[in-house]
């Protein structure tokens, strides 16, 4: 596993050791989005299924529309856009 997914493994660990919640709006991951989030981390298909939990070629799958993500994996996906969001959010405060 690669530096960048070993330390968001390792952040998303120290967060649940923190308890808080996240209203989440669940809708519908289109590709596009899916492939945006990904390109915004800085993810390789390989990276973002390692942090999900699926492979490579369900990735793929997904931002070519030929899978739809279940509710769980949409949930994750949100908490994971809420996150880098909440990141960005902070270093333009800085």
């Amino acid at each position: 596993m690669n530096c960048i997914v070993e330390n968001i493994h390792k952040k998303i660990l120290d967060n649940i050791n923190s308890v808080y919640y996240i209203k989440i709006d669940m809708h519908e991951w289109t590709p596009e989005e899916i492939r945006n989030l990904r390109d915004t981390l800085g993810l390789t298909q390989q990276a973002l299924g390692d942090l999900i939990g699926v492979t490579r070629e369900y990735v793929n799958y997904l931002e070519k529309g030929v899978r739809t993500p279940s509710k769980t994996l949409c949930i994750l996906l949100e908490c994971i856009q809420h996150k880098q969001q909440r990141r960005r959010r902070r270093k333009e405060s800085d």
